[in-house]
């Protein structure tokens, strides 16, 4: 078992060197500069995390399943350079060596991937949402907050989101937002209703207002494609429940928790989330779209 155990190390070793010779490091600006950027310029962000990253290899995830379409949508905006104005973020993580995937995964996942980017370019924060990840500094995280919120300070904001998510529900999230309104999308498999979403956004919502987008890839498409309508499109992911964990005192990365009353994919059984009928939120929404609307 000794024996077995030191083997595999020494596997991991080599494969680990073989991914740091093969596949070279992009240059990815720190979370801080990302928000930067998206405040002072008014860029738009589309971010590929993990999960966007192998979707466009053919591995589903657990809220979208993968197809044709939407590999090649992903790679579209990935391979965009038409403006830097339009940031793409990068996760730092999975160029990390003890980034969780079976050594053999790795190096075939990480060598597809390096194929795609381009090393000269200078790529954003993906994770610019998970910031109880950062440290467990509460006063640096919540100076961090700060900084993420004034992206919406004072802004007129469209929250496109999927049905359950619920962002700023039961939290001051967008107190700062000088008004929020919401697009209801599908909990799951929204790709499959991309068409539906997209005219429904540039139907109802003003150029003028910041559009935050949770949609898991669809938000990735989205802000590009709202992006080169004239529109502000930031691709915030997890930022709500990044924020409920935050303020419940989550301190390891990888204790997650259910939030009741909103969707969180990554905690078991989160899935399952009762309906909402806070009088607020509900007078927010000015669209649905989805298989049973």
């Amino acid at each position: 078992m000794k024996l077995k155990s030191k083997l595999e190390k020494a596997a991991v070793f080599v494969l680990d060197f073989c991914v740091k010779a093969v596949c070279k490091k992009p240059k990815i600006a720190s979370k801080e500069e990302t928000v930067r950027k998206i405040v002072e310029e008014r860029c738009s962000i589309a971010r590929f995390g993990d999960g966007d990253l192998g979707l466009m290899f053919g591995l589903p995830e657990g809220y979208q399943k993968c197809d044709d379409r939407l590999t090649a949508r992903l790679k579209e905006v990935l391979s965009y350079h038409g403006s830097e104005k339009l940031l793409i973020g990068i996760s730092k993580a999975i160029f990390v060596s003890k980034y969780p995937y079976y050594p053999r995964y790795r190096v075939k996942y990480l060598w597809k991937i390096s194929r795609l980017l381009d090393k000269d370019r200078q790529y954003y924060h993906t994770d610019i949402s998970r910031f109880y990840q950062s440290t467990n500094d509460r006063k640096k995280e919540l100076a961090y907050i700060g900084k993420l919120k004034q992206i919406w300070d004072q802004r007129e904001l469209t929250v496109v989101e999927g049905e359950k998510t619920r962002m700023g529900v039961g939290n001051d999230l967008f107190d700062n937002a000088k008004r929020v309104r919401r697009i209801l999308g599908p909990a799951e498999n929204a790709f499959s209703h991309y068409d539906e979403i997209l005219a429904t956004i540039l139907e109802k919502v003003p150029q003028d207002d910041l559009v935050l987008l949770a949609l898991g890839p669809t938000a990735t498409i989205l802000a590009y494609d709202l992006f080169r309508k004239g529109y502000q499109a930031v691709d915030i992911g997890h930022v709500d429940i990044s924020y409920e964990w935050f303020l419940r005192g989550v301190k390891n990365p990888y204790e997650r928790i259910v939030v009741p009353g909103k969707y969180t994919n990554e905690a078991k059984g989160g899935n399952v989330v009762e309906d909402c009928l806070d009088p607020e939120y509900l007078s927010q929404i000015i669209a649905r779209v989805g298989p049973e609307r």
